[in-house]
């Protein structure tokens, strides 16, 4: 059957969490989209080439420095993006791609505390942020929580010149001038109270220079204000640091619950923390009262079980992993390049024992198959190649022998792609070219589902030699498990150019059914 090339690539980025202004974690991200309008009427064209140009001096010597940062970025000199960022935020706070763009030199650089402040800094300006949240969702969630009205009104200006005052701090910590960074922090303070972000920067710049009990203090603050960053703390293992920095906590999220009785994503932190402590009737608790004020998440039932089997309740356990069957999350979108899962991050690896065997048996297949070899790979099991080839077969087993022979892509380009532009075409190219391949999925499947329609949603995070590094279901209308992961199947084979960036991620969407069969009929 012929079918249309699923869309084309939108040149825009996406982090955070980078397309502009289609922004869902950080790095790079494309939506290639089905039926993609090809071009607009010629009169609208006209008529906007013929609007005058309104920006200030400001502006258009911002964007300059931006388009120069994101030139310099693309040929590997990440000293100098940084400092032409910084130039464009000079000229222009309210650039938040320049801030989307720090975020990329410090992630490549390793420096995850000051690419996670950028990223927040994005979040906190940019148009329309809480439509393309992806990675920082925690961050808006957990602060809304808190504080369902939000913070006191800021005018983006100002809200923009506290977010420079940041990365203009940042700069100086990472000069080796510390004092400096921190002399910002009244303006960053003013432009985002009750958000718990300035006393999370403060805090951890006064660590970083041994000041543990001062920057205790501040993180302290920070989580009363935020749970998402006791989040923060616990993926990134501060503890480590910290003494007693889970008791110091339990004892934040315990008071500010207090106050905030609907506050669903500190009632869970407080249940992880509980967990850790082998507090495991309190976090119980804890859990209840998530439960309580919002919907079943996984992560919630995940240590509910763990804490009735640490007590010995089997009968506890088991009805909490009998509510995990009925909601049946999908937990490929649990494993991302970015940062640890759950089991890895906050949990730090206490429950994985559970996960590996009554957490998994909850999956339905393939779902469990792949569960449990993302899972050993984030451990760095010696399992986990065994895993992935389980999981290999026990798609293979419903698919005819040779679904999976001859796929596109899967050789390594024989060209290196030499900027961001050919990068780009390099990856809509070899996604387009396996599409037929794709779709031969849906040829085996759609006889067995009831509805032959719907929509499916792949995101794929590359690593930097251009393998497939993660694959997640996150949209499947179909409701047919051995249709998406038959794709993720294919995806996971792939290769493409080796990145210019630290990683990149984008998504595919893709839909089936007898009216999109025959699209693109007799095109060329």
């Amino acid at each position: 059957m012929t079918r249309p090339l699923v869309g084309s690539l939108l040149l825009r980025r996406y982090k955070t969490g980078s397309i502009r202004p289609y922004v869902f974690s950080r790095r790079y991200i494309w939506a290639i989209l089905v039926l993609f309008a090809s071009c607009a009427p010629h009169q609208r064209l006209r008529e906007v080439s013929q609007k005058p140009d309104e920006r200030t001096e400001e502006q258009i010597r911002g964007e300059r420095h931006l388009k120069q940062a994101e030139s310099l970025f693309d040929k590997g000199d990440a000293s100098g993006a940084q400092k032409e960022y910084l130039a464009a935020l000079s000229e222009w706070p309210m650039l938040y791609e320049a801030h989307l763009g720090l975020g990329d030199v410090y992630e490549l650089e390793g420096d995850t505390f000051s690419a996670v402040c950028e990223y927040i800094a994005h979040t906190e300006i940019a148009p329309k942020a809480k439509q393309y949240l992806d990675r920082m969702f925690p961050y808006v969630f957990s602060k809304f929580s808190r504080h369902p009205s939000g913070p006191r009104e800021i005018e983006d200006e100002e809200r923009a010149l506290g977010m420079r005052a940041m990365s203009q701090a940042i700069a100086k910590v990472r000069a080796g001038k510390p004092h400096l960074g921190l002399g910002r922090m009244d303006e960053i303070r003013a432009a985002l109270p009750r958000a718990g972000f300035a006393e999370y920067f403060e805090g951890m710049v006064r660590l970083s220079q041994g000041e543990v009990d001062r920057a205790t203090e501040f993180l302290e603050e920070a989580v009363a204000e935020n749970s998402y960053f006791a989040r923060r703390l616990l993926m990134d293992g501060e503890e480590k640091r910290i003494p007693d920095l889970l008791k110091r906590i339990e004892a934040v999220l315990v008071a500010t619950l207090k106050v905030h009785h609907s506050d669903v994503e500190s009632a869970f932190m407080l249940s992880v923390v509980r967990y850790r402590l082998e507090k495991n009737v309190a976090a119980v608790d804890a859990v209840r009262t998530a439960l309580s004020w919002g919907k079943a998440r996984w992560d919630m039932l995940l240590v509910k079980a763990a804490a009735h089997h640490k007590l010995g309740q089997e009968i506890e356990m088991e009805q909490a992993f009998a509510d995990l069957k009925a909601i049946q999350p999908d937990l490929s979108v649990a494993f991302t390049i970015d940062e640890p899962s759950v089991f890895s991050g906050v949990l730090a690896g206490t429950a994985n024992q559970m996960a590996r065997t009554k957490f998994a048996d909850s999956l339905k297949e393939p779902k469990r198959s792949y569960f449990l070899w993302r899972l050993a790979e984030e451990e760095k099991s010696q399992e986990a190649e065994e895993l992935k080839q389980a999981f290999f077969d026990k798609i293979k087993s419903r698919f005819s022998e040779d679904e999976f022979e001859n796929l596109p892509g899967v050789e390594k380009p024989e060209r290196e792609p030499q900027g961001l532009d050919e990068f780009m075409g390099a990856v809509q190219q070899r996604v387009g070219d396996a599409m037929e391949a794709l779709y031969r999925c849906d040829a085996t499947r759609r006889p067995k589902r009831g509805n032959p329609s719907g929509r499916l949603t792949i995101r794929v995070e590359l690593d930097r030699d251009g393998t497939v590094g993660q694959v997640g279901v996150e949209e499947n209308t179909t409701k047919d498990d051995w249709l998406a992961y038959c794709i993720v199947r294919k995806i996971v084979a792939m290769r493409f150019p080796k990145l210019l960036r630290a990683t990149e991620a984008f998504k595919i969407p893709i839909y089936f059914g007898p009216e999109v069969d025959n699209i693109g009929k007799g095109k060329k």
